[in-house]
């Protein structure tokens, strides 16, 4: 269902920037390398959220065709 599908690429998005805002947060503190395993960490949840809006994109087009 693609409503379910956006939602789940909503939250992963969300989820991404929280991680994002953290890696952030250690930079501003100086805490680089706290930083830079945080931006692995970032990165992965980024990574989720690309495939969760493709997916939501996919169903959308299938939905839409219908």
């Amino acid at each position: 269902m693609p409503i379910a599908s956006h939602t789940k690429a909503a939250n992963d998005h969300k989820s991404a920037a929280t991680a994002h805002e953290s890696v952030a947060a250690l930079h501003t503190k100086g805490d680089h390398a706290a930083a830079l395993d945080g931006s692995s960490k970032a990165k992965g949840h980024s990574d989720i959220a690309g495939k969760s809006a493709m997916e939501a994109h996919e169903k959308s087009v299938i939905s839409a065709k219908k």
